[in-house]
C-alpha cells in the first residue's frame, strides 16, 4: 500500500519561517485566525500571551515538539499563498523531503496491487515503482538517472504527471486517504502537473549518470569574519569581545587586591588552556594606576637557576614602569644589581634592589601609595625545574620570606596548572599565606555567547537553530579553548559551504572533520586533558591515564556513563587513584560511581583515534618485567615477553645482555617470580636468552615468526617496553611505534652460524632503557619478528635481532611453525 510518512522541518528553514510568519502576520489576531480557520487550533492554548515574536516562537516550538511543523507549514502557506517567503520555505520544503513523500509498506509489494489481469498487474506495479521514484526525486531537481537506469521512457508513451497519479487511483489496493493525499501533490507544483516526464525528469544531452544534486547556493550569503581563527590554537585572548564568563572572578580578584591595607598573594590554578593567562591579560587591563602590574610568563625558561629568576623579576618591574611614562606617569629608574654580584649572592642582592625601589616610590606622589603586583604566568615552571634540580627546594622558602617581608615589596598573582594540589603538597608551608583560586568550565550562558554572540547577523540574530547551540555545548563542555577550536573550523565550514544558519548536521559535519581526515585534530590538543603538567611533575603516566580514558570511551559509544567494573584496562598504576586524578581534574565527571568523559568532542576523538585491537592488548599483556633478586641491581630492569606454555610452564624470550645484567641466571626474577634460564647465546653473538616460569599461566601468548632476509619493503612495528621514570624510579611501560629498515639490515655470527639484525627506526614514542628483551611486533600481523637489543641516538633508532637466531640456541625448540 502507498502510505505517506511524518515529514520534518529542516532545522536551516525553522529560522526562515519563524521571520516569514512575522512578517506574513502583522498582528496576534491576523495569526489566531489562521490558527483557528487552517489548523482548526486555539492560539492562546498553544502559545500563550505575549508579544508577537514570542507567540510565534512558541506556536512553531509546539507544533516542532508534536512533529507536525509540516501542518503549520501547508496551514500558512494556503492561508498566504501570494507571500513569497512562505511559498519559497513551502517549497523548499518539498525539496528537502527525498525520502518521505511515499513509501511502500513492505507487507504491500506493488506487485500485488492488481491480481485480476497480469499485464494490467506489471503496468500499475511498473507505474507505482516509476511514481515512488518520480515524487523522491522531483523536489530534488528529479535525479534524472534513476529514471533513465531503472525506467527507460517510451517516447511515444510518455505521461504527464497528473495522468501518471489519474492510472495511479485507478490502482485497486491504494486506500482512500492515500488516494486523497496524492490527488493534492499537483496543486503544489501546479507549473509542473501537465509537463510530461522527459521534460520534467529528463535533460537533454545529459551523460553524466554520476552526477549529483548539488544544494542551490543561498544567493544572498555574504562572508562571514571569522573571529574565532586568532584563538584556535590557545593563545591569549586580548580581544574582550571573544572573552566571556571570567569578569565576575577579575572584579573579585581586584576588589580582594583593593580593599586590602597590604600586599597579598594569590594563586589561580585549573587546567591547561582553561583560559588562566587570558584571565591574567584582563586582570591587567582592568588594574587601576595605584595597583601597578608587573606581568610576564615563565614559559620556556630552561635551567633556570634562582639568580635568573630574581633578575627577570628585577627586568620585568623596569619594563612596567617604562610602560607608565609612556602614558605619562612619572619615569622612575634604580639601578639595576651588578650580574656578578647577583649571581654571588641573588637572594640579598634582589632584597637591597627592591628596598631601594620602595625608597624611590615613597618619594613620587603618584606612586606613593601604589602597590606592586607580579602576575606570573606558568609559575609551575618553577615546581618542574625544582624538580630537575635546576633550582634548590630551598628557593619556596626564600619566596616565602620575600613574600612575608616587612616592608611588603610586591604582591602576586600566580597562574599554575592543575596539578596545584601536588605543589601545594610539596611545599605546604610556603604557600600556606596564598589564597587560591580555582579556574573551572564556563556556565552554559556563556558558553553560549561565545557560541553565538561572535558571529550575529547583521541584523544582531543568532545564526544557530537552538539544538545545534546545545550540541556544541556538549561537545566542548563549556571550555574556551575548544569552543575556539569548534566554532573556528564551523566558521570556515559556513563559508566554504555558504551556509548562513547552522544546524545540527552542520555540528555533525564539522565535528566529523574534527576527529577524522587529514585535517582532524592531532593528540596534543587533547593534552590538557590527558596531562596535568609534564613528565616531571605527573605522577600517572600519559599511557596509562590514557589507557583509561580509552576504556571509558569505548564503554560509553552507547551511553553517557560507563558503571566503575566495565573499567577494565590494564595500568601499571591502580585504576582508582587515576579515575580520581581524572575528577580532580574535571575531565571526567562520577555519577554513582559511574562515569563519563565531560567534552564530547574528545570522547569522540578518542572513539576514533585511540581505541586499540584487542590483538594490541593482548600483546601489551604478554609483557612482562625482569628484575634482580640482587639488592646491588635493584634499578636494572628489562623487558621479556611469553611465546609457548607446556602444562603450567611458561616459556619467555627476553636478551642474554638482561640476564648478564640482572648478575647472573640465579637472580633473574620475572613478575617477581624466580626463572629458570633454559638457554641463552653469547652477548656479542645471538643476544637472546630463554627463561621458564612456575607461574604466569593467565599471561597471552605471542606468535613468533621469521622474517626473510630478503625482504625489501620496510614493516611498520611496535614494540612494548618497560622502563624506570623519574627520579623515583617507578616502573612504567609504553608502546612505541616504527618501521624495521629492511635495507639496512646486517648479520651477526655466533661459532659459525648466522642470523639477521634489523635496523629499527622509532616514529612515535622512542626505546628507553629497560627496552632490551622487548618484542618487535609486525603492526599488521601482529606476530614476533625480532626482540629489542639496543638503543641509538636517544632512542630514535635501535637494533633488533631476528627470531631465526632462536632455533640456533635452542635447536629443540617445541615450536615447528616459526
Amino acid at each position: 500500500m502507498l502510505i505517506f510518512s511524518t515529514m520534518e522541518l529542516p532545522d536551516n528553514l525553522k529560522k526562515r519561517f519563524y521571520n516569514a510568519l512575522l512578517d506574513a502576520y502583522r498582528s496576534r489576531t491576523e495569526l489566531k485566525r489562521m490558527v483557528d480557520f487552517e489548523l482548526k487550533e486555539n492560539l492562546r492554548s498553544i502559545a500563550g500571551e505575549g508579544t508577537l515574536k514570542e507567540v510565534v516562537y512558541e506556536l512553531i516550538d509546539s507544533f516542532d515538539e508534536k512533529g507536525q511543523l509540516e501542518k503549520l507549514l501547508e496551514g500558512a502557506y494556503k492561508d498566504r499563498p501570494e507571500h513569497q517567503d512562505l511559498k519559497s520555505i513551502y517549497q523548499e520544503f518539498l525539496l528537502s523531503q527525498p525520502d518521505s513523500i511515499i513509501s511502500l509498506e513492505e507487507n504491500n509489494k506493488p506487485q500485488s496491487i492488481v491480481e485480476e489481469n497480469s499485464d494490467e498487474n506489471q503496468n500499475n506495479s511498473n507505474l507505482i515503482s516509476i511514481l515512488t521514484n518520480f515524487y523522491e526525486n522531483l523536489f530534488l531537481r528529479l535525479t534524472r538517472e534513476i529514471l533513465l537506469e531503472k525506467y527507460p521512457p517510451r517516447k511515444d508513451n510518455i505521461p504527464t504527471i497528473v495522468e501518471f497519479i489519474e492510472q495511479l487511483n485507478q490502482a485497486k489496493d491504494v486506500d482512500e486517504y492515500d488516494k486523497t493525499k496524492i490527488q493534492q501533490l499537483p496543486e503544489s507544483i501546479t507549473d509542473e502537473k501537465n509537463t510530461k516526464l522527459s521534460a520534467s525528469v529528463l535533460k537533454e544531452n545529459s551523460t553524466n549518470k554520476n552526477e549529483e544534486y548539488q544544494k542551490p547556493e543561498c544567493a544572498n550569503f555574504k562572508k562571514i569574519d571569522n573571529p574565532y581563527s586568532r584563538y584556535a590554537k590557545g593563545s591569549i585572548v586580548e580581544d574582550k569581545r571573544m572573552f566571556y564568563g571570567r569578569d565576575e572572578f577579575i572584579d573579585n580578584l581586584i576588589s580582594s587586591i583593593c580593599n586590602s591595607p597590604s600586599a597579598k598573594n594569590f594563586v589561580i590554578y585549573g587546567q591547561k588552556n582553561i583560559g588562566k593567562s587570558s584571565i591574567l591579560y584582563h586582570l591587567e587591563q582592568k588594574l587601576k594606576p595605584q595597583i601597578i602590574p608587573v606581568r610576564f610568563s615563565m614559559r620556556g625558561m630552561d635551567n633556570l637557576s634562582d639568580a635568573t629568576f630574581l633578575y627577570i623579576i628585577i627586568y620585568e618591574i623596569f619594563k612596567a614602569f617604562h610602560k607608565l611614562a609612556e602614558q605619562g606617569y612619572p619615569s622612575l629608574t634604580v639601578q639595576f644589581p651588578d650580574v656578578k654580584k647577583m649571581q654571588y649572592n641573588p637572594q640579598i642582592t634582589f632584597e637591597d634592589y627592591m628596598y631601594d625601589l620602595s625608597k624611590k616610590l615613597r618619594k613620587i606622589h603618584e606612586y606613593r601609595n601604589a602597590k606592586l603586583m607580579l602576575l606570573i604566568d606558568d609559575f609551575s615552571y618553577i615546581y618542574g625545574q625544582i624538580q630537575k634540580g635546576f633550582i634548590s627546594e630551598n628557593f619556596m622558602q626564600f619566596w616565602k620570606a620575600l613574600l612575608e617581608n616587612k616592608n611588603k615589596y610586591f604582591g602576586t598573582v600566580l597562574v599554575v596548572q592543575g596539578y596545584m594540589p601536588k605543589f601545594i603538597n610539596s611545599f605546604p608551608n610556603e604557600f600556606s599565606m596564598m589564597d587560591p583560586r580555582r579556574i573551572s568550565y564556563l556556565e552554559e550562558n556563556y558558553a553560549r555567547n561565545l557560541i553565538v554572540n561572535p558571529i550575529l547577523t547583521e541584523k544582531g540574530e543568532s545564526r544557530y537553530q537552538e539544538k545545534a547551540v546545545n550540541k556544541l555545548i556538549e561537545l566542548t563542555a563549556g571550555i574556551p579553548y575548544y569552543i575556539q577550536i569548534f566554532c573556528n573550523r564551523l566558521v570556515d565550514y559556513m563559508n566554504r559551504e555558504k551556509i548562513m544558519y547552522v544546524t545540527n548536521t552542520d555540528i555533525e559535519r564539522v565535528k566529523e572533520e574534527l576527529i577524522t581526515g587529514h585535517n582532524s585534530l592531532e593528540s596534543a590538543a587533547f593534552d590538557n586533558l590527558i596531562s596535568a603538567g609534564d613528565e616531571n611533575t605527573d605522577d600517572i603516566s600519559k599511557e596509562d591515564i590514557e589507557a583509561v580514558l580509552r576504556d571509558i570511551a569505548k564503554k560509553t559509544k552507547q551511553k553517557d556513563y560507563c558503571d566503575r567494573s566495565s573499567i577494565t584496562t590494564k595500568t601499571l598504576i591502580p585504576v582508582d587513584e587515576i579515575l580520581k586524578d581524572l575528577e580532580t581534574r574535571e575531565v571526567i565527571k562520577n555519577q554513582g560511581n559511574s562515569y563519563k568523559i565531560k567534552v564530547g568532542l574528545f570522547k569522540e576523538w578518542l572513539s576514533a583515534h585511540l581505541i586499540k585491537i584487542d590483538s594490541n592488548n593482548s600483546f601489551e599483556e604478554s609483557i612482562v618485567l625482569i628484575t634482580s633478586s640482587y639488592n646491588k641491581r635493584a634499578n636494572v630492569i628489562g623487558t621479556g615477553f611469553a611465546f609457548y606454555r607446556e602444562e603450567n610452564i611458561t616459556y619467555l624470550l627476553t636478551c642474554a645482555h638482561v640476564v648478564e645484567d640482572m648478575g647472573g641466571e640465579n637472580n633473574v626474577l620475572v613478575n617477581d617470580f624466580p626463572a629458570e634460564i633454559i638457554t641463552k647465546g653469547d652477548i656479542r653473538g645471538f643476544d637472546l636468552a630463554v627463561l621458564r616460569v612456575a607461574e604466569l599461566n593467565h599471561i597471552p601468548l605471542l606468535k613468533l615468526t621469521i622474517l626473510s632476509p630478503q625482504t625489501e619493503k620496510d614493516l611498520n612495528i611496535k614494540i612494548c617496553g618497560n622502563y624506570l621514570y623519574s627520579e623515583e624510579k617507578k616502573i612504567l611501560r609504553e608502546t612505541v611505534e616504527g618501521i624495521i629498515e629492511t635495507s639496512q639490515k646486517t648479520v651477526v655470527i655466533q661459532s659459525t652460524e648466522k642470523a639477521t639484525v634489523w635496523k629499527l627506526q622509532i616514529q612515535k614514542g622512542r626505546l628507553r632503557g629497560g627496552y632490551s628483551g622487548a618484542p618487535v611486533v609486525d603492526s599488521e600481523t601482529s606476530l614476533v619478528l625480532g626482540i629489542t637489543t639496543n638503543m641509538e641516538n636517544s632512542g630514535e633508532r635501535g637494533t633488533a635481532i631476528s627470531i631465526e637466531a632462536l632455533r640456533k640456541i635452542w635447536p629443540e625448540i617445541p615450536l615447528e611453525d616459526i
